[in-house]
């Protein structure tokens, strides 16, 4: 009965010495784990704090944009005011304007729009670092898109613009000469 007992007594203690092991590994599995997950939170504060930049430099290049936009439309608003005395050829003119003026606010309206997607899109991002970066890069690559599509534009209508200028200079040319 004593040996019973005493055996009993050891596997006992065994189990105990094998519990205290188990509970020491898991301690150690636990300070790795909270030490990864105090990583995980600073790269994520660190990615969080890159992506406040960039969206903060997109924000900044659209208001740029629209500061050109509006000049543009002004721009685009006197020559339309000069164009309506001109002949019919003029008035196609117009016509065109009239559309690249329409294009470039819906350009602008897209990037508008695309901005508060990311904004929105940022918000969500928290929940899961992983989907956080896939989801960015795709609005990134979306955003440049976008910028360099209405910088083409842009171009696009400053050379109208100009060519422009040169068809009323030229009509007044024509118009001072046969005075």
């Amino acid at each position: 009965m004593l040996s019973r007992t005493k055996l009993d007594l050891q596997k006992k203690n065994d189990t105990l010495e094998e519990v205290s092991q188990q509970r020491l590994k898991q301690e150690e599995e636990n300070e790795k784990l909270k030490l990864e997950i105090e990583k995980l939170n600073q790269d994520k504060l660190k990615y969080h704090r890159e992506l406040d930049g960039k969206l903060q430099t997109l924000t900044d290049d659209l208001e740029k944009m629209k500061l050109e936009k509006d000049t543009l439309l002004k721009e685009l608003d006197i020559l339309q005011g000069k164009l309506s005395n001109s002949n019919k050829s003029l008035e196609e003119a117009k016509d065109t304007l009239e559309k690249e003026k329409q294009r470039g606010k819906t350009a602008v309206a897209e990037i508008e729009k695309s901005c508060q997607e990311a904004r929105h899109q940022l918000q969500l991002q928290s929940e899961s670092i992983a989907k956080e970066q896939n989801e960015l890069k795709n609005l990134l690559e979306k955003q440049d898109g976008i910028s360099k599509q209405l910088a083409t534009e842009l171009d696009l209508a400053r050379v109208q613009v100009l060519q422009l200028q040169g068809i009323l200079k030229d009509k007044e040319k024509m118009n001072n000469s046969s005075n």
